[in-house]
């Protein structure tokens, strides 16, 4: 029987970008591997519903900020892939910040457009019993604050996806923040770092899937 396709759509931390050694070290691939999946990552650094996810005006300038094309997205629909995880959203909240800081919202009504677009795409392919979406990674420890950006993507996404019947799915992983689970810039996890998103998140992905997803 051949393993099941499953696509994972997001950022940097799906890419497992700059502090791995080796892509079979992202947490993607390691759950991968664990259930007996084929990993299709459909990822891009520094993406987010919105953020760097148009083209680049000329090659030296950045990705545009916008939530109108499909981008990687329409390789997700167009794949051959049994079902796919959301895992999107957290380089949004430089948009977000903008907002914050104007105190205008331009990017937060962006954002919610371009989540809804996606998650009725996502749904239309996929169903709901074959489509995972994360909450938000946290990434930073938990002192009992929240940053406000991170916040105000997340007061998009979650009403988003509960007015869909999504469950949000915990991207938390605790023990990311134990000490030597970062790459030099702080930001991105290294192979020891994906070892605990994986361990973290998989059995919250298998359970999700349940046995609609075959596993090993």
């Amino acid at each position: 029987m051949p393993q099941p396709v499953v696509a994972f759509y997001g950022d940097s931390i799906t890419t497992g970008h700059r502090s791995i050694s080796a892509p079979d070290r992202r947490w993607t691939a390691r759950v991968s591997a664990r259930y007996g999946w084929t990993e299709l990552n459909c990822a891009r650094g520094g993406m987010g519903f919105v953020r760097w996810r148009g083209e680049r005006p000329s090659p030296d300038a950045p990705r545009e900020h916008t939530g109108e094309p499909l981008g990687l997205l329409a390789d997700v629909l167009g794949s051959d892939a049994t079902a796919c995880v959301v895992a999107l959203g957290c380089n949004d909240s430089m948009l977000t910040r903008i907002d914050i800081e104007s105190e205008r919202p331009v990017w937060a009504p962006r954002i919610r457009r371009a989540i809804e677009r996606d998650l009725d795409l996502l749904l239309e392919r996929f169903g709901p019993d074959h489509l995972a979406v994360l909450d938000l990674y946290r990434l930073f420890p938990d002192d009992g604050t929240l940053p406000p950006g991170w916040l105000r993507v997340r007061a998009e996404l979650a009403p988003a996806a509960a007015e869909r019947g999504i469950p949000l799915l915990d991207a938390a992983a605790p023990d990311l923040h134990r000490g030597g689970c970062f790459g030099e810039d702080g930001i991105h996890p290294n192979d020891d770092g994906h070892a605990i998103l994986a361990d973290a998140i998989g059995p919250r992905l298998r359970a999700h899937f349940g046995a609609g997803i075959p596993t090993d």
